[in-house]
């Protein structure tokens, strides 16, 4: 399933940071977070099946006022229906964006959140609802394009008409706010989506060159553009636009989404490894620790190389962390310590590890981005918590290669040869 945007709430969730576990803790390879339409149909009786089959219909018809009080006639009976539970938010979500009246479209907007948030309580974690949430504000007030009213009113008059399935009379209006602003992204994104939904794929992708140029820093247009090279079956540049998505920002669940559909594009599943220590630490003061063994922990794969693991972190939480960031007053988890830590226990597992003797999986794996040099986008991109993100955007200044080899080499798998154009 594309994520894409469905109404004017979505315009904010572009700029929204949604800072969500989308790694693994585990080491074994696996896909990014499910679509909410690959979650099996709960067991019903054959009327509100086919009362469910009526609304979903409803839905794709884009018919939302109809299909609203079919997906509650369903979730009366099955209340743990979360499919229905989320087109349901679809749904009066798109139905608020259709209501002239601002007083109840803020009314329909506030419902659309709450319903939601239903969905996402019953175990939905597709990017389509991250999108919804990060852009529905709890006030259900009505998004601003710019502060130049008139361009503002066509931006608002072209997601009227986008809502309502005019994808020309939307498209012209987006054209008019674009040519008022010619530097204003949002309105360079919707153009290239309104092509994109009338299938000029090539056309859409001219767009979202154009919005990334405007802004090279937002997600959206790079994902937007990887979207209609896969329409246009060129995997593997479409490839390239989601990897550069992620760059803009790993942390939110947005730029993952594109990564989706191109793994779909594959069928191969991507590659996330979060190596933890097999060792339970524990501080005692300033200067001591306490570090706890599993009974069962191999003495001959280089296990015993994580034993320096919080001796690192030890030294950094009493003193290094104030030499290195000085203009920091409270310590703080950062890349240095992370990296500093785990390329220790890769040299010294190296060194400790028999003749005839192998290195378990994740020993392999850390020593292999220590010689590769990918340790420190590992660390950003898999294993950062709130203290290394911070780290991002400094190192991405200098290192933006590293972090797309490290997405290309480490992370995703390759895609077939496109095609000569």
């Amino acid at each position: 399933m594309l994520l894409r945007r469905t109404s004017a709430v979505v315009l904010t969730a572009v700029f929204a940071l949604i800072v969500v576990a989308v790694f693994s803790n585990g080491a074994q390879a696996q896909q990014l977070p499910r679509d909410v339409g690959l979650v099996p149909v709960p067991q019903m009786d054959s009327e509100t099946a086919t009362t469910r089959k009526q609304a979903m219909d409803l839905y794709e018809q884009a018919k939302y006022e109809a299909a609203i009080p079919l997906f509650e006639k369903v979730l009366a009976v099955v209340s743990t229906d979360v499919v229905a539970q989320e087109r349901l938010a679809l749904c009066v979500q798109h139905y608020a964006a259709l209501l002239s009246d601002p007083a109840r479209r803020r009314v329909e907007r506030v419902r659309a959140r709450k319903e939601f948030l239903r969905a996402k309580e019953l175990g939905d974690n597709s990017d389509l609802l991250a999108a919804m949430l990060a852009g529905l504000p709890e006030d259900g007030r009505d998004p601003s394009f710019s502060p130049n009213p008139d361009i503002d009113q066509w931006m608002k008059n072209g997601e009227m008409a986008f809502s309502a399935g005019k994808f020309d009379e939307a498209k012209h209006a987006y054209m008019q706010a674009f040519t008022m602003d010619p530097k204003l992204y949002l309105a360079a994104l919707f153009i290239g989506d309104m092509d994109f939904r009338k299938g000029d794929f090539a056309a859409a992708q001219d767009w979202f060159v154009r919005a990334t140029e405007i802004d090279p820093m937002q997600e959206t247009a790079y994902r937007y553009w990887g979207d209609a090279l896969l329409k246009q079956g060129r995997i593997a540049a479409a490839r390239e636009k989601f990897i550069d998505a992620v760059i803009c920002n790993p942390y939110s669940q947005q730029p993952w989404s594109g990564v989706n559909n191109f793994l779909r594009a594959v069928n191969k599943p991507a590659v996330y490894r979060h190596v933890k220590s097999p060792l339970t630490s524990a501080s005692n003061g300033n200067s001591s620790l306490t570090i706890e063994v599993p009974p069962n922990m191999p003495m001959n794969d280089g296990s015993t190389a994580w034993i320096g693991y919080p001796t690192v972190h030890l030294a950094w939480q009493n003193r290094k962390f104030a030499q290195e960031y000085p203009n920091e007053k409270e310590y703080r988890h950062s890349l240095k310590e992370e990296t500093m830590a785990l390329s220790e226990v890769a040299t010294v597992a190296l060194q400790t590890v028999k003749s005839g003797q192998k290195l378990n999986s994740d020993l392999e794996f850390l020593v292999s981005l220590q010689k590769a040099g990918l340790l420190e986008p590992y660390v950003l991109i898999n294993a950062a918590d709130a203290g290394i993100a911070k780290d991002y955007d400094e190192y991405r200044k200098d290192h933006r290669d590293l972090l797309v080899r490290y997405l290309s080499e480490v992370v995703l798998p390759p895609a077939p040869v496109d095609k000569p154009q």
